[in-house]
């Protein structure tokens, strides 16, 4: 099957919006979870289709750049493509565009697929045949060099718990990795978030979790001017407590920022 890239309109509505009606964070990572899923199942080959045959699509990690954010109810086009294979993973890249053609955002995310039975990568030949990105129309760099530990050594701010919702839950059983994120963003302050919006997040994810889990945000200030820098810099780590009792990393990440009126363009 050619379908080297996969295309469509996407439309801002009124749930998906901060509290002065532009999109949010979370509104350009579900875009990037979708047509990526969206594609895949055009290719015969998204979560619900290669569980059929034991495996799975993981999401390992994402890197985002922003370069503004859109207003309810604009629409932005969406277009999305895998690059060549990169040693277990499967890259792939998604661009969003306002009305005028101008870039909203650009992502790479580093994808996996597991073998449900030994819980390993597969190398089944119909994946690189579908996902061999010889045709895709521009390549980011895909190796995102090692992510940074969370530096316990920064000034921090208070620990978050949140609740692990009915509807947290994805395809697979597990967490979904936008609810990370999201639980990242309420460990903030309110005043900030009021004055400052995400231009740059780079996410791993970096196991998996369950309903019964415990979970922690921990925030860290990586600019030296904290909340109130030009351009904040944090640093975000999520551990889970299992029910054995033990403690775990599942994500961590590192975000920018920048004022409001610098992004809302």
């Amino acid at each position: 099957m050619n379908l080297p890239t996969y295309k469509t309109d996407v439309t801002l509505y009124s749930f998906q919006v901060d509290p002065f009606y532009y999109a949010r964070l979370t509104y350009y990572l579900q875009i990037i979870q979708e047509v990526a899923g969206l594609h895949a199942y055009k290719l015969d080959a998204s979560i619900p289709q290669l569980r059929q045959k034991g495996m799975t699509w993981v999401l390992i990690r994402t890197k985002l750049n922003i370069a503004k954010y859109i207003v309810w109810p604009e629409t932005i086009s969406v277009e999305t493509w895998p690059q060549k294979p990169w040693k277990f993973y499967f890259p792939r890249v998604t661009v969003g565009t306002d009305t005028q053609g101008s870039e909203v955002f650009r992502a790479i995310s580093q994808w996996m697929v597991i073998d449900l039975h030994t819980h390993r990568p597969s190398r089944n030949p119909m994946l690189y045949e579908r996902f061999d990105g010889s045709k895709a129309p521009f390549e980011l760099d895909c190796d995102l060099g090692r992510q940074k530990q969370f530096d316990d050594t920064l000034d921090q701010l208070p620990k978050y718990h949140p609740t692990i919702l009915y509807s947290d839950a994805d395809f697979n059983g597990h967490i979904n990795n936008i609810s990370y994120v999201s639980w990242m963003l309420d460990a903030l302050p309110n005043d900030f978030r009021d004055h400052y919006k995400v231009t740059e997040i780079d996410i791993s994810y970096t196991s998996e979790t369950q309903r019964e889990d415990q979970i922690t945000v921990h925030s860290a200030l990586v600019s030296s001017d904290g909340l109130h820098a030009e351009e904040p810099e944090l640093m975000h780590k999520i551990e889970k407590l299992n029910k054995e009792g033990e403690i775990q990393t599942v994500s961590l990440a590192r975000t920018v920022w920048r004022k409001r009126d610098s992004v809302h363009q």
